[in-house]
């Protein structure tokens, strides 16, 4: 169990280390006047900005995420927010705000190509 935890540890870590790493790369592909604040479905509505979804890791026993840079698991509070379910590339949150869905992936990206 100790080593399923220190991997699970490490995981994280190195999510994060990669995530600074190459969050100063850009995108030579990426039209001229974009900007990757304004196409992120990650902050959907203005009263989302609060909370910005990094990671999700699930294995046989634990679902993770890591929102605001804090590990979370279901049943925990984000802000004045209890996290509801984690699935594979998403994070429900309910609360005063009602359900807030945090997603990792765009859904514009499973579109097939013409």
């Amino acid at each position: 169990m100790f080593k399923k935890l220190v991997l699970i540890g490490k995981i994280i870590v190195l999510l994060f280390y990669f995530e600074s790493l190459f969050a100063a790369l850009v995108d030579p592909t990426a039209p001229m006047d974009y900007t990757a604040e304004e196409s992120s479905k990650n902050k959907e509505p203005s009263d989302t900005t609060s909370f910005v979804l990094s990671a999700i890791l699930i294995s046989e026993n634990n679902k993770l995420a890591v929102i605001n840079d804090n590990v979370v698991r279901v049943g925990d509070k984000v802000g004045d927010e209890e996290v509801k379910s984690i699935e594979q590339y998403q994070v429900k949150l309910v609360g005063s705000k009602g359900e807030l869905k945090l997603r990792l992936i765009d859904d514009q990206i499973k579109e097939t190509a013409k």
